[in-house]
């Protein structure tokens, strides 16, 4: 009896180990990379390019302000495959959860020309009811994913969605298929 009390109190804190780190790992990947590892943008820029015609230059929204590199900064915005039929039109609003956005904003037209040192900003749309008070987006700041936050509690959920609450009414996106053709006009 001895011998087996000895033995299970000895297993069940190395089970519980393993368990907990399962746990652990399987959250992790969950929140920020897919199962094999990679982030959930990468090769974003073989995704549907946005402003494949040209960069969103300026302040085409009236409210950049100071961010995404201002007014004088050059951005690109892809979207996955995901949310390309909302972003279409082909589809209502609002995006599915599992749709990314991300932009790449330089500094000027030097550095855009030169494709040299982008600042990338995602949004990841989530399951409804994760964040209602970010419309359930998700926003990333930084290509390794360590910038981010839902909700209004969190740094970057607060600060991303004081800005994208001017587009509730497009699912707090600015850049959707109809903002665009309106663009070209």
């Amino acid at each position: 009896m001895k011998k087996i009390l000895l033995t299970l109190t000895t297993l069940i804190p190395v089970f519980g180990m393993i368990a907990l780190s399962f746990v652990l790992q399987g959250c992790s990947n969950a929140y920020s990379k897919q199962s094999n590892n990679q982030l959930e943008w990468d090769g974003y820029q073989n995704w549907y390019h946005i402003t494949k015609d040209g960069p969103n230059i300026g302040d085409l929204t009236g409210f950049v302000e100071n961010k995404h590199n201002g007014p004088k900064g050059y951005r690109e915005i892809y979207i996955n495959k995901i949310g390309v039929p909302v972003h279409k039109g082909e589809k209502s609003i609002p995006y599915p959860a599992g749709t990314i956005i991300v932009k790449e904003s330089y500094k000027n037209e030097k550095a855009w020309s030169a494709k040299k040192n982008p600042v990338l900003t995602i949004m990841k749309k989530l399951e409804k009811g994760t964040a209602p008070s970010t419309g359930d987006w998700e926003y990333i700041m930084g290509a390794n994913g360590k910038k981010r936050g839902s909700g209004m509690k969190s740094k970057w959920g607060k600060f991303c969605h004081d800005c994208h609450i001017n587009g509730a009414n497009k699912d707090f996106v600015f850049m959707n298929k109809n903002f665009v053709d309106s663009l070209k006009k």
